[in-house]
């Protein structure tokens, strides 16, 4: 997916490894089912989701360990000796509002 054709291009957003991951996974679905109209209609409950998920200031990866540490060391307000704890409070925290969000959107 270039630059030019993603969905979300509107967004200041750059491609990132989620897009590569649903690229690939786009990929493979198309391969087995050789449906275009299947492509499109996946595709498209991807990005809406994941446009919804971003305007609430989540996205795919938000349970991702090393996101929210990194994410967790931008905001400089625990100590290097809480952040683990912290880490592991957040990744919590972000995977159960995930999945009620993808509850909500389904």
């Amino acid at each position: 997916m270039s630059t030019a054709e993603h969905p979300i291009a509107s967004l200041p957003l750059p491609i990132t490894s989620i897009d590569m991951a649903i690229a690939a996974w786009l990929h493979a679905k198309d391969q087995r089912s050789q449906s275009r109209a299947t492509r499109q209609t996946y595709e498209a409950t991807l990005v809406r989701f994941r446009t919804w998920l971003i305007k609430q200031g989540l996205d795919l990866d938000a349970g991702d360990p090393r996101c929210v540490q990194e994410w967790l060391e931008a905001e400089e307000t625990f100590s290097r000796a809480e952040l683990p704890m912290r880490v592991a409070q957040f990744v919590e925290t972000r995977l159960a509002a995930l999945a009620l969000m993808a509850q909500g959107f389904a």
